[in-house]
């Protein structure tokens, strides 16, 4: 499958996952790509729920760099809680 032939589902998922983390646009979706890469998602823009749960240790880690302890449990909170709707 092509990074082209993403669903809006897919697309979807990729983008509330940066939303929720509250990076900035131009720092989040590269973050969550490497992220995802980083437990084997080729096509970041692909990947399902159960994607995203795998890779949250590493989003965690890359977060930290950037947000306070308090603001990174809270935006990884909410990451949680989305993808456990989805």
């Amino acid at each position: 499958m092509s990074p082209d032939s993403s669903t809006p589902h897919e697309l979807e998922l990729f983008e509330g996952v940066v939303q929720r983390s509250g990076l900035a646009s131009w720092v989040g979706p590269g973050l969550l790509r490497r992220a995802l890469q980083a437990v084997g998602v080729e096509h970041p823009e692909q990947a399902r729920s159960e994607h995203f749960r795998r890779a949250l240790p590493q989003l965690e880690a890359r977060m930290a760099v950037y947000l306070k302890p308090p603001e990174l449990a809270y935006r990884l909170a909410a990451i949680r809680l989305y993808l456990e709707s989805r």
